[in-house]
């Protein structure tokens, strides 16, 4: 994909190739870390090859089974939304730094 999305660029330029990396979902199997560290990979090759990143996060408490089995198993909802407002924040920062610098 990586290649792909490079040899696009090269036909229609870095303004016109937009990274879409979304969307992100935590669970018990893909932690914050996991998902940083995969942003942060992918961005380090793209660097160069694009200026926008889009992402979102599946907003999972908006459906209501989703939401009564994380309170069947005493998962709370406003704890999963503080994680994804530091990882979005985090995602900003890490991406304005890789891309400063090229």
């Amino acid at each position: 994909m990586i290649d792909t999305f490079k040899r696009l660029v090269d036909r229609l330029d870095s303004d016109r190739v937009i990274w879409r990396f979304d969307p992100m979902v935590l669970t018990d199997r893909i932690s914050k870390d996991d998902l940083l560290e995969k942003v942060e990979r992918i961005g380090n090759q793209l660097k160069g090859y694009t200026k926008k990143l889009v992402f979102s996060f599946a907003d999972i408490l908006e459906y209501k089974k989703v939401k009564a089995n994380l309170e069947k198993n005493h998962i709370e909802g406003s704890k999963l939304r503080i994680e994804i407002i530091l990882i979005t924040g985090f995602l900003r920062r890490m991406i304005w730094s890789i891309w400063r610098e090229g």
